[in-house]
């Protein structure tokens, strides 16, 4: 079964996009903040624990943004190849698109049904 972790400070959001990966049998666990996820990453490594299949990362949040888990995780040779997939309700810059790309990323904006967009991408991705 696929694994995923949910990054978003939004409780509401986590429920909505766990809702979707839950239906779509993938397992997921849930962060807060930036902080919190690399946390997390961490501890899946050190207990030997089913390694990540891709990060839902929002963007804006409060300890740690997206953007500097996005740096260290693609930064870190543990994670590099990990599928992220960037989701921000915010507008977001040409230029960023082109960060979240030079990383091997995907960008979905929190407009409309993005969470059966993203449920159908991860879906793809990861169970396809």
């Amino acid at each position: 079964m696929p694994r995923v972790l949910l990054v978003d400070d939004e409780p509401a959001t986590r429920f909505l996009i766990g809702e979707g990966l839950a239906d779509s049998n993938i397992d997921f666990d849930e962060a807060g903040n930036g902080e919190e996820a690399l946390r997390l990453m961490e501890k899946s490594l050190e207990e030997g624990a089913t390694p990540y299949d891709a990060v839902v990362l929002d963007i804006i949040m409060p300890i740690m943004d997206g953007w500097e888990v996005l740096k260290r995780v693609k930064a870190n040779p543990v994670w590099a190849d990990l599928i992220v997939v960037v989701v921000t309700g915010y507008a977001i810059t040409a230029e960023e698109v082109a960060v979240v790309s030079g990383y091997d990323s995907v960008f979905i904006e929190k407009r409309g049904n993005f969470a059966r967009l993203l449920d159908s991408l991860l879906g793809r991705l990861l169970i396809d």
